[in-house]
């Protein structure tokens, strides 16, 4: 981020005395590199100044890659550790629903095996709808 300050100051007279009248001009400007004007200033100051800021912008570049990569294989990583739990738990609540029902409990196994497929349903729509 490159800042800009011009500085103006007047003096005024009134009836009443001198008033000093100050204006600031701020110009901000969030660049990853300056114009050429200004690296040409920097230049002479320092003819290596312009160097030293393309090389910084270009690891400041190779870092924001190297970080978005990451968070994307995270990302898939935990997206996948998600979908095999959701199937172990499908499974389960599966088996409890059969032996349930084995056992005698056919109320409480078609109570199992209906949240379940409603819990699963509304997680695959409400994904889908994050997606969208």
């Amino acid at each position: 981020m490159h800042n800009k300050q011009n500085r103006k100051k007047d003096t005024a007279t009134t009836e009443k005395g001198v008033v000093q009248l100050s204006q600031t001009t701020t110009t901000i400007t969030a660049k990853t590199i300056p114009d050429a004007e200004e690296l040409e200033k920097y230049n002479k100051v320092d003819p290596s100044f312009a160097d030293r800021i393309m090389k910084m912008a270009e690891k400041e570049q190779s870092h924001r890659h190297q970080t978005q990569t990451e968070i994307v294989q995270v990302t898939s990583k935990s997206n996948y550790r998600g979908q095999i739990a959701a199937i172990l738990l499908s499974f389960g609540c599966l088996f409890a629903a059969v032996f349930t029902a084995y056992i005698g409990s056919n109320i409480v196994a078609v109570a199992i095996a209906i949240t379940t497929t409603i819990g699963l349903a509304s997680s695959f729509l409400n994904n889908k709808k994050k997606e969208n």
